[in-house]
């Protein structure tokens, strides 16, 4: 286990949700992922359009099982699969995925002066997160939380990057395979009054 690996202090936790109650962001803990994935469940009207990213925290909540498969919202990643099998869709598919009503993910890092920190490989729902969704959810494990954005940073490529590729390795069956760790989201202040919340959850979950 690397430290990157272990929870936050309780003292850690709340002063990440002090300061990002300071920048503008809705935040919480809870103690579970049962917890976390009613949390989420109880902010999404049912009928809503969601876009669920790739995301281990959310499988493990059971939350992209619930919005892609369930029925009870408009799976914005079962439409880009249905585009996906047509041909020449790329911008309609660019476009649906950048405007959902909410998107739902995770974080790689939270700083506890209250920033929060998405790496992505091709940036697929960082168009969402940053600028298209009216509400933003991050569901994020407590051993998330880092000093500040170098900290992040290192987290990221140090302990997340080489997590991905095994992932990546296993489901493609390819020692080889690497993840593309291409981009960098930072998200320093919420403005204009967005809707974005961050749920921590008290447990290790998640990369």
């Amino acid at each position: 286990m690397t430290k990157y690996s272990q929870l936050a202090s309780d003292q850690a936790i709340q002063k990440t949700i002090d300061s990002l109650k300071s920048n503008g962001f809705g935040a919480q803990l809870v103690p579970d992922l049962e917890s976390a994935k009613q949390a989420v469940l109880d902010v999404l009207p049912k009928g809503a359009e969601v876009f669920a990213a790739t995301s281990k925290t959310l499988e493990a909540t059971g939350l992209k099982e619930v919005i892609d498969e369930s029925g009870q919202y408009i799976s914005v990643r079962k439409k880009l699969l249905e585009l996906a099998e047509q041909s020449d869709t790329e911008k309609e598919r660019k476009q649906v995925g950048s405007t959902p009503d909410y998107v739902t993910g995770s974080a790689h890092a939270l700083t506890q002066d209250g920033k929060i920190m998405v790496a992505s490989g091709t940036g697929s729902q960082l168009a969402a997160e940053v600028y298209g969704a009216e509400h933003v959810i991050y569901v994020v494990g407590a051993q998330k939380i880092v000093s500040d954005i170098q900290d992040g940073i290192e987290r990221i490529e140090t302990h997340t990057v080489p997590l991905e590729s095994k992932r990546m390795q296993e489901v493609y069956n390819d020692k080889n395979a690497q993840t593309n760790f291409s981009r960098l989201f930072i998200y320093n202040k919420n403005s204009y009054n967005r809707d974005v919340q961050v749920i921590i959850i008290k447990e290790n979950v998640g990369f």
